[in-house]
């Protein structure tokens, strides 16, 4: 079993401090580069013709 993103020491063990604004930080800054490529549609599969903008309000269309 797997997950992204990584820690920079590779634990199993994804660990934090809500009320520690630099450990959410960490987390969030690890996760926003991992999720770059896919919110730049030239860098999807297919030029990111296949992707569909969906929310909580607005599902994918079928």
């Amino acid at each position: 079993l797997g997950f992204r993103p990584m820690s920079d020491d590779a634990t199993a063990l994804v660990w934090y401090q809500a009320s520690n604004e630099s450990d959410c930080r960490h987390w969030t800054d690890l996760l926003d580069k991992f999720l770059e490529p896919y919110r730049l549609p030239q860098k999807l599969p297919g030029g990111g013709k296949n992707q569909q903008i969906c929310d909580f309000d607005r599902p994918p269309q079928e």
